[in-house]
């Protein structure tokens, strides 16, 4: 390892979307849909798989990835601590500042998995600085 942060990495692979829910209960969460763009907000309204093709949870110490394929997601979760589990390994990171398309939306945080298989989760609205 290096001196950069790491987190803890599980994939858990292709799910079904109850599962994908499952894992997003208690975070907030980013993704697109024919109404737009939404951000920070809780995963109620995520019923079903929504058309476009990531959907984003976070919370301190826990950050979930979802490619969506269909009625189903492909599932990644990092967090600060090994939370054990198959295939779970260290891996280093490195936060990045995800700048709006206009001036309704905020920045975002992103952590970004390094390496050969490199990954992002957002990880939230950025820290203003005002």
């Amino acid at each position: 390892m290096s001196d950069r942060p790491s987190w803890w990495l599980t994939p858990l692979g292709y799910q079904p979307w109850t599962t994908v829910i499952d894992e997003l209960q208690g975070l907030r969460c980013a993704w697109a849909d024919y109404t737009g763009f939404h951000h920070d907000e809780p995963p109620d309204a995520l019923v079903e798989a929504p058309p476009f093709s990531h959907v984003w949870g976070w919370s301190p110490d826990r950050l979930v990835r979802i490619r969506v394929d269909i009625d189903q997601g492909v599932v990644a979760i990092l967090t600060t601590t090994d939370k054990g589990g198959a295939g779970t390994e260290l891996v280093d990171v490195v936060e990045r500042i995800a700048l709006p398309f206009d001036e309704t939306q905020q920045p975002s945080r992103l952590i970004q998995v390094l390496g050969q298989s490199p990954l992002v989760f957002v990880a939230g609205p950025a820290a203003s600085n005002a």
